[in-house]
């Protein structure tokens, strides 16, 4: 038995498809056949159903997957302690961020990071922060830029920086600041269920005792920021974005936006990896370029002593 062909299990258990695992694996398919025959053959337990399609676990395959996961993350954990007493950054980082950050974060953060770890090689995904949540925890991620608190008691969570939301409104040009209780939520649109920036918006909603009610005649949910802006653009509507989200927008667009008087609603952003986790060095230098980049691109009013309102992550 070896760490390769616990991988291979994990795999196929993962893609169902010996063709789509031996891809993912990087060998072909008579080597991961071969390879998971031998383990199955070591153990004398028959881990896969070869007969279903696609591909399916038996019951005694399920029942050792988590403690396989558990052995490849444990001796994927001691080589990264092994780098990281030793003071080198190399290596694979697995890393995700949830769609509301990725495009205004991510381009410029994979340039410096790279710049500062030349030797770590980046495989980088746009992900929800429970999609992201899950895959920490089950070994297939090693970091996640989200918002935060996520509450997990398996992760660890590094504070990166408070961003406000602002208004984005269609019917409105150059107009002053707004108290979030005087919202308009019912010319209000949202990204879909599973975005956290949806949940944020909503529990603004709640807190300043207007919950949320859409009263224009299209119930419209974005899946997507853009998608989002071109709606409310179009239909005169009105959405909450990020300030980083309304950096990179034309000048009409920017007419529109309005901030938030005291206390300014915002989002907390940080990076979540799991408990214990080795690559101290790695994770410090992510934060650090993180930070010494979206720093300098803040309203002061992050920055001050303006209060603030935090609008939490819900776990979504």
């Amino acid at each position: 038995m070896n760490i390769q062909q616990l991988n291979y299990v994990i795999a196929l258990a993962k893609h169902r498809h010996f063709e789509s695992a031996a891809e993912a694996c990087h060998i072909s398919q008579s080597t991961l056949s071969t390879m998971v025959s031998k383990l199955e053959g070591e153990l004398g337990v028959l881990l896969f159903d070869r007969n279903r399609k696609p591909v399916e676990l038996t019951e005694e395959g399920r029942a050792m997957l988590p403690g396989m996961q558990s052995i490849v993350q444990d001796i994927r954990s001691l080589y990264e302690f092994a780098n990281e007493i030793k003071g080198e950054c190399r290596g694979e980082l697995r890393f995700s961020a949830i769609p509301t950050i990725a495009p205004y974060v991510l381009p410029d953060f994979l340039r410096l990071f790279s710049t500062s770890c030349p030797e770590i090689f980046l495989t980088v995904t746009e992900q929800t922060t429970s999609e992201i949540v899950r895959k920490l925890k089950a070994g297939e991620l090693d970091m996640g830029l989200v918002s935060i608190p996520v509450k997990d008691p398996e992760l660890e969570e590094v504070f990166l920086y408070d961003e406000p939301l602002v208004l984005f409104d269609a019917q409105s040009m150059s107009a002053g600041p707004i108290d979030p209780a005087e919202l308009n939520v019912g010319n209000l649109c949202l990204l879909e269920e599973g975005h956290c920036l949806r949940s944020q918006v909503l529990e603004l909603c709640d807190r300043v005792e207007r919950p949320f009610s859409a009263t224009h005649r299209i119930n419209f949910v974005a899946g997507s920021m853009e998608g989002l802006l071109r709606h409310v653009r179009r239909h005169e509507s009105s959405t909450l974005f990020p300030h980083l989200a309304t950096l990179e927008l034309g000048r009409e667009d920017r007419s529109r936006i309005r901030m938030f008087s005291a206390p300014v609603p915002f989002r907390r952003v940080g990076l979540v990896v799991r408990k214990n986790y080795a690559r101290k060095t790695i994770l410090n230098t992510a934060a650090k370029v993180i930070r010494e980049y979206v720093l300098p691109l803040l309203p002061a009013v992050a920055l001050s002593g303006t209060p603030l309102m935090p609008v939490s992550e819900t776990g979504k």
